[in-house]
């Protein structure tokens, strides 16, 4: 199984197995020592990190639009949902609005 993580993630006890994945721009939000100790384990276990496709970024805002939550989603939001079709995969997220979005394009 694939998974793409959300930064929430890196902050939580959340097992996971399988292919993980997530975006440069969530690597940027990890400044406290316990997220970065946990992508450094994650990295080290073969995280990928990935930067998503702009076609799919466009179909994120155009849910977004569907969902009202276009002025909610950050711009990493938008990134670790396009990923997430890009790759044919799972997102891991505990943010409400990337939900909403996500159940617009049929995400899991």
């Amino acid at each position: 199984m694939k998974a793409v993580l959300d930064s929430g993630f890196f902050f939580s006890d959340c097992p996971i197995t399988g292919e993980v994945y997530t975006t440069p721009s969530v690597c940027d939000e990890l400044v406290d020592i316990r997220s970065k100790g946990k992508f450094e384990k994650f990295s080290a276990e073969g995280l990928h990190i990935i930067s998503p496709s702009a076609k799919n970024r466009e179909r994120v805002l155009k849910a977004a639009e569907r969902s009202k939550d276009i002025n909610i989603i950050s711009n990493t939001d938008r990134d670790i949902l396009a990923l997430a079709l890009d790759l044919e995969a799972v997102l891991y997220t505990d943010d409400f609005a990337i939900q909403n979005v996500a159940g617009v394009l049929g995400v899991q």
